[in-house]
């Protein structure tokens, strides 16, 4: 979790649905903080909210061209029985690939994951979220340019929402969540400055 390594900086990246098979569309209650780890390791943090029953079956990563070498599982960075695989089945997202006519959403699989129902993320006690480690070449800034000119995305395929399921695929980075230090040093710097107005005038 992103509490375990609290000195880090994190993007917050939002879903947006490419199927409509259910009538309610989940993506605002899909969640994903990216954090750099430090040593060319950056965490994925994959999250659901409650408000609609099922499970996040398949998880796939776009990474090709960037300077991501290699992506892997973590459960220490995952609910205690959340359990992903290597290798998911289908190989690519549900209706992801729709080149005729051209299709933005169009995904290009590097990565994937798969897991058995009870293993999933879904809102049960220790099953609320996942941790997905990715190797890195260059800085950490690199990574963050090609997460936000979409080089870099995820993919989850959503199983048991009513009787349907739907894919969906992250957008731009919504939110950047600074390291502590900078908003302590920020928060110190008003409050110093807010203390030498108030001071009175000799």
């Amino acid at each position: 979790m992103l509490a375990m390594c609290g000195w880090c900086s994190a993007l917050t990246m939002s879903f947006y649905r490419i199927t409509d098979n259910a009538s309610d569309d989940v993506s605002n209650d899909i969640f994903l903080e990216v954090t750099d780890l430090g040593s060319g390791m950056a965490l994925f943090e994959l999250s659901r909210g409650d408000t609609y029953e099922g499970l996040i079956g398949e998880v796939y990563f776009q990474t090709e061209g960037t300077n991501i070498i290699g992506v892997e599982f973590d459960p220490v960075f995952s609910a205690a029985n959340v359990v992903y695989t290597s290798g998911a089945s289908p190989a690519d997202p549900p209706a992801s690939n729709t080149n005729d006519p051209p299709d933005p959403a169009t995904f290009i699989t590097s990565y994937s994951f798969d897991s058995h129902n009870s293993e999933a993320i879904q809102p049960e006690a220790d099953l609320e979220y996942g941790g997905f480690k990715a190797t890195y070449s260059g800085t950490y800034d690199d990574l963050e340019t090609a997460l936000f000119n979409g080089e870099v995305k995820l993919a989850v395929h959503v199983r048991g929402i009513g009787s349907q399921s739907d894919t969906f695929i992250t957008g731009i980075p919504t939110t950047t969540i600074p390291e502590p230090s900078v908003a302590l040093l920020t928060a110190m710097g008003s409050f110093f400055l807010l203390r030498r107005r108030r001071q009175p005038s000799a």
